[in-house]
């Protein structure tokens, strides 16, 4: 009896279920309407920042002094040194007759004296471009003055060449992003600052004005997407981690905004009536200073890890969040170096004048002006730092979810 043989059976094999990544549907028209409210906040904002504000008026002026341009015509005397001691400076005095290019004086002509010195070197010939201080009073004639040389025109050529590169170069984000700096130039000086000068709480006025420019900055540039909402997260989380760690170490420092250098003028405004708010305003500035180094390191985070996500979609949340860390160590280098540069760049001329006194060392340590630029520094990069990880964890998160399991 013969033994059948058993046919083998077909290995049946289950198809492998395919990672794909899911493109992103992007809504111009949400992104549109959400730029149109953030306009409309910032016009109500400015109209209440700028609105007429009385104050008490301490003693009064009868005259008033303005700053007008102006063009040498002709050098009528002139007696000057060069001091070839101090770099060949000039030192004496010139009377010039210039004719006044703008304000009510213009077209008219005056003469006026040039005093040079080791701080004002200011010498003139004939064409060159001044800027006059002038004096006028309800009693006495307008008295002219040289202020310093007329500076406009080359400020204005240094504006135009940077306008000219960032649109060549980026294209329609460099039109985005110059939009995006003049709105946050306009709401730091036409809007912070007339709002604090009201009284405004300093650090919480600062915060909302900085939350407002992240936000506004990110959706005009790249519009409410997988990529910026993690960065808006990250830049946020990191400016609030510096202002916290300015706030904690100037009070064990017992640092804060009456320390600084330039605070004698605000001293006399709130005698004069202004109730601006001296003490958070160390606080605030380490916010302003930190909020662009914040912004350009999370993005970069952010936007690298969108691109990992497209090239290799089976990346896990783990592994995702390990190399979004590994960009991120790398961006903490570079910001590291860009803020504390920044900070000593800044305050160069006084670190000379600090070396040229020969300080002892622990006169040094307990001078204000060290614990400023200490923690001002510090503050800002412990921000960037911290963002780091943060907007890794905030990418990883909401990245996940692009991918899916196929068919």
């Amino acid at each position: 009896m013969s033994k059948s043989k058993s046919k083998p059976k077909a290995s049946v094999k289950v198809p492998e279920k395919k990672i794909a990544y899911i493109p992103e549907k992007r809504s111009k028209k949400r992104d549109i309407i959400v730029l149109l409210i953030a306009l409309l906040q910032f016009v109500g904002v400015f109209i209440c920042a700028n609105a007429p504000f009385e104050k008490e008026n301490i003693g009064s002026q009868n005259f008033y002094v303005e700053y007008e341009r102006a063009i040498v015509r002709e050098v009528l005397e002139e007696n000057v040194d060069i001091d070839t001691e101090i770099e060949n400076i000039h030192r004496g005095t010139q009377a010039l007759l210039v004719e006044i290019m703008s304000g009510q004086y213009k077209g008219g002509y005056a003469e006026v004296l040039n005093y040079m010195g080791a701080l004002y070197d200011t010498y003139a010939k004939v064409g060159t471009r001044m800027t006059l201080s002038i004096r006028t009073s309800v009693d006495e004639e307008p008295s002219f003055a040289v202020y310093d040389y007329d500076r406009s025109t080359m400020i204005y050529v240094v504006i135009a060449a940077f306008v000219l590169v960032t649109v060549l170069v980026g294209g329609k984000i460099g039109v985005k992003s110059l939009f995006s700096l003049l709105l946050s130039l306009v709401c730091i000086i036409w809007i912070l600052i007339p709002l604090l000068m009201k009284g405004f709480p300093t650090i919480i006025t600062i915060w909302l004005i900085c939350v407002f420019i992240t936000v506004f900055t990110f959706v005009l540039i790249d519009g409410i997407s997988r990529k910026t909402i993690p960065a808006i997260l990250g830049t946020i989380s990191g400016v609030l981690i510096a202002t916290l760690f300015a706030l904690a170490a100037g009070a064990l420092s017992h640092i804060d905004g009456l320390k600084l250098a330039e605070i004698e003028p605000l001293y006399q405004a709130r005698f004069q009536g202004t109730p601006v708010q001296l003490r958070g305003l160390f606080a605030g500035g380490v916010i302003i200073a930190a909020l662009g180094a914040v912004m350009s390191a999370t993005i970069r985070i952010s936007s690298a890890m969108t691109e990992l996500v497209i090239v290799n979609p089976s990346l896990s949340r783990k592994e995702l969040m390990r190399r979004g860390m590994n960009i991120g160590r790398d961006t903490i280098g570079t910001m590291l170096n860009t803020l504390i540069l920044a900070f000593v760049g800044s305050g160069f001329t006084m670190m000379m004048v600090l070396w040229s006194y020969d300080i002892p060392y622990q006169q040094l340590l307990a001078s204000p002006y060290l614990s400023l630029e200490l923690i001002h520094g510090v503050a800002g990069s412990v921000g960037v730092i911290l963002a780091v990880p943060l907007t890794a964890w905030f990418s990883s998160m909401m990245l996940r979810r692009e991918v899916k399991a196929g068919g």
